[in-house]
């Protein structure tokens, strides 16, 4: 081949390639001055970073320590679980032949045999409908509720008469409204036990102080205590003071069981 003769016909075309040739050469210079080192060290983080994922995150300390905390956070809710679900004595309880029916009737009736006339004796003011609702329960889920309340009365009653309070102006019992809508109970369902309270107000402070001393039945959960001046003597109270009878559910799901060690 004459170069010569190929130059000359093609050296426009020669002369473009090698100056392309060339910008790319001073391009590539360039980026590898300009972000080269920056490349580099990218990369060399990459590595870096895909060596420590390949080991362990955590090791066999770091297992033990959250098995010890996981096993401590099971005791306090246990703990908390105890001191906040309500345990009926066992003459509340649904237990022995008969329907749920006629235990709550019987239980009723022994109640107000009992208290009434303590009452009386005592000087303390009590309603006799004890707070429960004129028609008598019948599914056995409500039965068991009004049990609970009833348990809750007895001792509330008890605890008035040694504190000296003069008045129980009425009772009211409501149960949770999620047992009654049928939607399902939450983590923690509430029976409430109200109490309209009037006198002296040293009695009825007396009587709060009493129901949080912690007896062999354990303490009376407090929901809330509204207290004010009676409008009928200056030196007189009137106090609406709620407890709580609480039912703890899902407590299988964490394995947990509110009676041990009760």
């Amino acid at each position: 081949m004459d170069l010569n003769a190929y130059w000359q016909e093609n050296k426009r075309f020669v002369t473009t390639v090698a100056a392309g040739l060339f910008v790319f050469l001073i391009g590539m210079l360039l980026v590898s001055s300009l972000v080269g080192d920056d490349l580099r060290s990218q990369r060399r983080a990459l590595d870096t970073a895909r060596r420590q994922l390949a080991k362990p995150m955590l090791g066999q300390a770091d297992l033990s320590a959250a098995e010890e905390e996981n096993e401590a956070l099971r005791e306090a809710a246990a703990v908390l679980a105890r001191s906040v679900q309500f345990r009926p004595r066992e003459r509340f309880q649904l237990a022995g032949s008969g329907s749920a029916s006629s235990r709550y009737f019987a239980t009723v009736a022994d109640l107000r045999d009992e208290l009434i006339p303590l009452a009386g004796r005592s000087s303390l003011a009590l309603p006799p409908d004890l707070g429960l609702p004129a028609l008598a329960p019948t599914r056995e889920e409500e039965v068991v509720r009004y049990l609970d309340a009833l348990d809750v009365v007895d001792r509330v009653v008890r605890l008035a008469i040694d504190a000296g309070v003069e008045r129980i102006e009425e009772i009211r019992i409501q149960l949770d409204p999620a047992l009654l809508s049928g939607r399902g109970l939450g983590r923690v369902e509430r029976t409430k036990v109200s109490f309209e309270f009037a006198g002296a107000p040293g009695p009825l402070v007396r009587l709060v102080e009493l129901s949080q001393v912690g007896r062999d039945e354990g303490v009376l959960l407090v929901h809330e205590v509204d207290a004010r001046r009676s409008s009928r003597k200056s030196d007189e109270v009137s106090a609406t003071i709620t407890f709580v009878a609480a039912r703890l559910h899902g407590l299988e799901e964490l394995e947990l069981d509110p009676e041990e060690g009760a």
